[in-house]
């Protein structure tokens, strides 16, 4: 029976690891696929695919004569280049090239992320040469699905490991040390990515913008475990020695208790052998 419950307690130990690491990973992806976030970190990888298929930055500011005439009676001006609609905000118009072009990839990235994608997350991969859906609402309203469905599976997990664990007081030890582990590998992931080339890393760490912020949490929240761990310990060590003690003073009271019997009977013999004597 002992070692079927150590077994299971290994597993779901196991588990909830990895469930513990796939919630700092779809926390990471859910707060880095915001807009505000990814409009700073986003910007450069839409530039190098807007140069490699719709003709460049280069001509779109050709085009700034003709901008600056069109907004004098406009709000925006829309042009396509190769299938691709663009937007031009006629507010920034006036304020040169690098102005339009920033605003040109500000609204490219904001059409594509409320772009409404008819196919799954994972079909989506099938579909179109660039995958922009990737870095969409869609996608992030997915991971954050995901967050709240392993989010709910690590609270059962825990509730297991809680049930077949012999000291209790020490889970937190582990579940401490499981979300500062989990935090250092979502901070350091795209490092790992970045032995494979620049272009890869320079993509991956758009999904990870967010990574340095959730290792904090993490460590923040797994050091605040631990110390509640430690408090546990504290405590539970406290009511040892209280009991302990308990158990002596009941001892030495069950002693004297006895020896006060043993004298009242030599007592009591004394007291009869006198009266025999007066006798």
């Amino acid at each position: 029976m002992g070692l079927i419950r150590g077994g299971l307690l290994i597993i779901f130990g196991i588990l909830l690891f990895i469930s513990i690491l796939a919630t700092a990973i779809f926390w990471n992806l859910t707060l880095s696929l915001e807009n505000q976030n990814l409009k700073s970190n986003l910007a450069d990888i839409v530039v190098g695919q807007i140069e490699q298929h719709y003709g460049g930055i280069q001509s779109i500011q050709d085009r700034l004569p003709v901008i600056q005439s069109y907004c004098q009676n406009n709000t925006d001006y829309v042009f396509q280049e190769n299938g691709q609609v663009f937007v031009v905000s006629c507010d920034v118009a006036g304020q040169g090239q690098e102005a339009v072009a920033k605003n040109v990839v500000a609204n490219f990235i904001d059409r594509s992320y409320y772009t409404e994608y008819s196919c799954g997350f994972w079909n989506c991969f099938k579909q179109g040469d660039i995958p922009f859906f990737l870095a969409s609402k869609q996608a992030h309203d997915y991971w954050q699905s995901k967050l709240y469905f392993v989010l709910l599976t690590s609270l059962i997990l825990l509730a297991l490991v809680l049930l077949f664990a012999k000291d209790r007081t020490g889970v937190p030890f582990i579940v401490g040390a499981f979300m500062i582990v989990s935090g250092l590998i979502v901070l350091k992931v795209d490092v790992l990515f970045s032995l494979f080339g620049q272009t890869l890393y320079q993509f991956i760490s758009v999904f990870f913008n967010q990574s340095f912020y959730v290792f904090l949490k993490f460590l923040f929240f797994g050091i605040g475990i631990i110390i509640i761990g430690i408090i546990l310990k504290i405590f539970k060590t406290g009511f040892k020695f209280s009991n302990l003690m308990e158990k002596i003073r009941l001892r030495k009271n069950s002693m004297s208790k006895d020896e006060v019997k043993e004298i009242v009977k030599k007592e009591v013999a004394k007291s009869k052998d006198e009266k025999k004597r007066k006798k």
